[in-house]
């Protein structure tokens, strides 16, 4: 029923009856993607010719206002008043009329600004992406990447020359490889949202500033279509528009992307509306990747497209492998296993518009690193289908739960090197080692291969039973077997064949060695200490006697540097120990009395953590610390038994408050009791002192002497009262020691020397909430 004036006018999509895909073309066709394309054009031109006859008649009569036919789906979007769309629903040809949905698919990024590393990302190194560019050679040369989100911000430098328009020293062409579907009208790619450049950088992002890898498929091109606006939202005759433009970019199948990523959807699994336009894509050979949906961890709780049996769709884990909670679960309403895989997508750096780095977190972030792998596999065998790839993924992949496959991970957690190197079909050299004298496995040996020229292309570690397993190019390789402790050994000329085993066994003869020896004591009272010693970058380490404070080490001839630590103590470091073979050096280990601290993390279970501040700040001032994760809040709260042990509890809170997770009255008893705490965080008063109006805790006003005046005090820093411990001090929000992230006046991550001397003054006072 159509309500409204008789000159309104409605924006609707027009379904023809006659779908664009014959039904014989199923998932894939054994055209190619411009016969695909062209076969597509011919069938919906000729079905919709009466139709649009029709309507451009009533455009003549000022009926319709806009007509705009689509070919990867029977469609035609239009905006036309009420007497047009009743005449329209009259006729044989139309299956139905729609409207034009306005919708929000992607959320707000909130602001975060993160620094490096070292290295490779976490997540790059979790799948193992780092391995398959060193040892395959696979970085995703050659393969273009389409991207569908809020656009792309092309000057970055970790995604500039990776972009296909872009010509070092010559003009950009932005045609072809970049499109605007929305009605902002960009001519070249840009993002005023940041979602499609930080999932962009995930894809195909190179290093930044610092020479952090960012991207899973660095070499890879990466075009773009901007489908959504500035705020996230779209409509779906931008939706089909931008499916349409990435099969024939600029009119020219020739330029459309291998694989495309797409980390948006509708929280309606059911929706079909763009299943016509995954099934065109799928026919023409794109690999559509979807993202599940932040709709977890109920059950059926997918968002489509990603619902889709055409569509590969990826669900989110963190750090530890497990599916994040907010990740969204199968089966989908086609009774499908959904997602088909996982990958890592808990606060994941990645690119930001204007040049910055961010770390997000979303089943969004999620997909581009399987969009990034499919460019790799790509790379490795351009013949490959969007079914031969969904099954290499999927057979690869890390198993996660029971049964595999499941709703909650699919097939498991994606594995780049393993996946790059099936689709390569690399030979294998595998083997196991052990030790001499009684020939027990090695399990903390190493393999590092280089090529027949001497280049390390790969290190790789032994598994608990020794093994170990180098997949690589076929060619000529030389090995390195090593362990500390023992003597390495060189295999040279090792030939791989392709998709062939090649077996090699080493046995390692032990070094000489000499001995460390002493006690660790109390610098204050002279009585022993049970540490932990640990010979830094080796597996050697040991624990003194509690009793005795006595400990020893057998190591091999060299000269070391050992970390001694423990919760209560400052940590001592001590380098350039030497030791010689048959000599045994005498070293006594004095260590300064500290404050036994807790750090509670309560960041972690809606995946907001700032604690890496507090640990920052601690080791940098030496100061040994046990951390608890609050992941799960129906198991994982601390109690009253695990604050007591310790002289100071340090609670993290960005987001929360101790009494909304339900730890307050362990707050409550924990301060009765004489404990220490320092709590921070972004909305404890808003929560803990009621301006919430929800909630209430007696902890806030009668232990820490807090009182929350308003939600935003309009400035900042931090000031300390007069008369209190915290005199003198000012504490900026948004530091440049801090994630930049701070609105409130109520949390500070501290860092540095500063952060450290306020804990360690604190350690003789009471409570305090900042």
């Amino acid at each position: 029923m159509i309500a409204g004036q008789p000159d309104d006018l409605y924006r609707c999509i027009v379904e023809l009856d006659e779908p664009a895909i014959p039904p014989a073309w199923n998932r894939a066709s054994d055209l190619g993607l411009a016969q695909v394309v062209a076969a597509l054009q011919t069938r919906t031109r000729q079905s919709q010719a009466d139709l649009l006859t029709f309507l451009h008649a009533r455009q003549t009569e000022g009926r319709v206002r806009r007509i705009r036919p689509f070919w990867i789906t029977n469609a035609v979007a239009i905006t036309a008043d009420a007497d047009t769309l009743l005449a329209l629903a009259a006729r044989p040809d139309v299956r139905f009329i729609r409207q034009d949905r306005w919708r929000r698919w992607v959320d707000p990024l909130p602001a975060s600004e993160t620094a490096a590393s070292g290295g490779a990302e976490w997540n790059i190194a979790r799948i193992r992406a780092d391995l398959a560019w060193s040892a395959l050679g696979l970085d995703g040369d050659g393969v273009t990447v389409g991207i569908m989100d809020t656009g792309v911000d092309w000057q970055h430098p970790a995604l500039q020359t990776r972009y296909r328009g872009y010509h070092e020293g010559g003009l950009t062409v932005h045609e072809g490889n970049w499109f605007c579907t929305t009605d902002e009208g960009y001519l070249y790619p840009v993002d005023g949202h940041g979602h499609g450049t930080h999932v962009a950088g995930i894809a195909v992002g190179g290093q930044d500033d610092a020479g952090v890898a960012i991207g899973v498929a660095p070499g890879a091109k990466w075009i773009a279509v901007k489908t959504l606006n500035d705020a996230g939202y779209g409509y779906d005759s931008w939706i089909h528009a931008a499916f349409e433009w990435i099969m024939a970019p600029a009119g020219d199948p020739a330029l459309a992307p291998d694989v495309v990523n797409a980390s948006w959807g509708s929280p309606n699994a059911a929706d079909e509306t763009f299943r016509p336009d995954l099934q065109a894509l799928r026919a023409a050979g794109i690999v559509p990747v979807f993202a599940a949906g932040n709709e977890g961890p109920s059950a059926s709780s997918l968002r489509s497209p990603g619902s889709y049996p055409e569509a590969i769709t990826v669900g989110a884990t963190d750090d530890l492998d497990q599916v994040a909670s907010f990740s969204s679960r199968g089966p989908s309403p086609w009774d499908e296993i959904k997602p088909e895989i996982v990958a890592p997508g808990v606060q994941i750096r990645s690119t930001l518009p204007g040049g910055s780095y961010g770390s997000h977190s979303g089943t969004s972030m999620a997909a581009p690193h399987v969009t990034g792998l499919v460019a790799l596999m790509l790379q490795a065998d351009p013949t490959l289908t969007a079914d031969d790839l969904e099954r290499i993924l999927t057979t690869t992949a890390q198993p996660l739960g029971d049964p595999v496959p499941n709703n909650d991970s699919g097939w498991g957690r994606i594995d780049a090197y393993r996946a790059a190197a099936t689709a390569l079909q690399a030979g294998t050299i595998a083997g196991q080692i052990s030790r001499q004298p009684d020939g027990e496995p090695l399990p903390t040996a190493y393999v590092a291969a280089a090529d027949h020229e001497g280049t390390p292309l790969a290190t790789i570690g032994a598994d608990e039973a020794g093994r170990y397993r180098l997949d690589l190019p076929p060619g000529r390789y030389d090995l390195e077997f090593s362990a500390f402790g023992y003597a390495a050994q060189t295999v040279a000329d090792i030939t791989v064949q392709t998709a062939v085993t090649t077996t090699v066994d080493r046995t390692l003869v032990p070094l000489p060695t000499g001995a460390l020896w002493g006690q660790v004591r109390n610098a204050a009272t002279g009585g022993p200490v049970g540490a932990d010693l640990h010979i830094l970058d080796t597996p050697a380490q040991t624990t003194s006697d509690p009793q005795t404070g006595q400990y020893s080490l057998a190591l091999p001839t060299g000269v070391y540097t050992l970390e001694v630590s423990r919760n209560g103590y400052r940590r001592r470091t001590i380098p350039d120990l030497t030791i010689v073979a048959g000599e045994a050096l005498s070293l006594d280990i004095d260590l300064d009395p500290a404050p036994t601290l807790l750090l509670v993390d309560s960041g972690r279970w809606y995946y907001g953590s700032q604690a890496p501040y507090f640990e920052q700040a601690l080791d940098d001032n030496e100061y040994v610390y046990d951390l608890w994760d609050i992941r799960d809040l129906t198991a994982g709260l601390p109690g009253l038994d695990d604050l007591l042990p310790y002289d100071i509890v340090l609670w993290s809170a960005p987001f929360d408050s101790p009494g909304l997770i339900g730890a307050g009255d362990t707050i409550s008893d924990y301060l009765g009791l004489g404990g220490r705490l320092f709590l921070s965080g972004q909305d404890i008063g808003f929560w803990d002192d009621g301006l919430s109006g929800m909630l209430w805790h007696p902890y806030y006003r009668e232990f820490l002497k807090a009182r929350a005046e308003a939600d935003d005090a309009g400035r900042d820093d931090i000031l300390g009262a007069p008369d209190d411990i915290w005199h003198g001090l000012t504490l900026p929000i948004n530091g440049p020691d801090s994630a930049r992230n701070q609105s409130m006046p109520d949390q500070v991550a501290l860092a540095g020397e500063r952060g450290a001397a306020l804990i360690a003054s604190y350690a003789s006072g009471g409570g305090a909430a900042v």
